[in-house]
């Protein structure tokens, strides 16, 4: 293996421990500094928004190395002040400086992880691209749960590391077990994600309380896996080049989201999943309604030498 690799593969290593760090710890302090749960996740939303303008703004080049030693230092001395103190300006350096890290890290190693999760090539005319858009998008839920997740685990009967420890399982297993077979190709169809999608939200009324929750979580961090596949594997095509803005937008969705516990409580976090739910099976049945309706109706010439 050659040293440039082993590079791209320590960068992608520490991209995901910087991404999945940033959910576990920038969460329970922003918590900590307010109850609201809007409050508790603008450290987050900070840090989506600084990765997702910074690789934006840097284009496939690097980031300027003074730059990413700046960083770490405003990440570093954030996190010291703000577990300390709870101070919540200290925990919103903390989370700039880490955004920057984390794109950094993306960067270098060419790693499609988040910030990056839950931004796709989206478009309302190909159907076939909402399995897997919804399945992105339910990553911020998803995540954003963990930061009280502590409290739902011990209900759930599990820890919070178990807790943890499974839904990172969930994440990550899919898309390693493909990388084993042999028709990898096959089981990266939408029509696996939309059934993950859908058997997750099934879980809400065939098991109650937390334990649903939990079960359609997991049902679908392993659909947001096979999506994640699918883009590694070069199937969504390379997505249109974006400025600053539409970066903005895994931001702006997570402080809604906050807010909209805040006004609704737990159930509103279980109509964004069953809302993602729907609209990956309203694609998987607009895109099969679509392919028959071309079978049937071929255009003129079409199949004719």
């Amino acid at each position: 293996m050659t040293t440039r690799r082993l590079d791209r593969l320590a960068a992608r290593a520490l991209a995901w421990v910087l991404f999945v760090g940033a959910w576990l710890v920038l969460g329970p302090l922003g918590r900590e500094t307010s109850p609201l749960w809007f409050a508790g996740l603008v450290p987050i939303a900070l840090w989506l928004a600084t990765a997702g303008v910074a690789r934006a703004l840097a284009g496939d080049r690097p980031l300027p190395r003074a730059l990413v030693v700046i960083a770490v230092a405003l990440a570093v001395d954030g996190l010291a002040i703000g577990s300390e103190t709870r101070n919540g300006l200290a925990v919103a350096v903390a989370a700039v400086g880490w955004g920057l890290a984390s794109c950094a890290a993306s960067r270098r190693g060419d790693a499609a992880i988040a910030p990056g999760c839950a931004q796709a090539a989206f478009s309302l005319d190909d159907a076939s691209s909402w399995p897997a858009l919804g399945a992105r998008w339910v990553m911020l839920p998803m995540m954003a749960a963990l930061v009280v997740q502590p409290d739902w685990c011990a209900g759930a009967g599990l820890s919070a590391a178990e807790g943890v420890a499974l839904h990172l399982l969930a994440m990550l297993a899919p898309a390693v077990g493909l990388q084993l077979v042999s028709r990898r190709h096959a089981l990266r169809s939408p029509l696996w994600i939309v059934a993950l999608m859908a058997a997750g939200v099934a879980m809400l009324p065939l098991v109650p309380g937390v334990r649903g929750w939990m079960a359609m979580s997991l049902l679908h961090a392993a659909a947001w896996s096979l999506a994640w596949s699918r883009e590694l594997a070069g199937r969504f095509g390379a997505p249109p080049r974006r400025g600053a803005w539409p970066a903005l937008g895994p931001a702006a969705a997570l402080l809604a989201l906050g807010t909209l516990i805040d006004v609704v409580g737990f159930a509103g976090l279980l109509a964004v999943h069953v809302a993602l739910g729907a609209a990956s099976l309203a694609g998987a049945l607009a895109w099969g309604a679509a392919d028959a309706w071309q079978h049937a109706h071929p255009k003129r010439g079409e199949g004719l030498s």
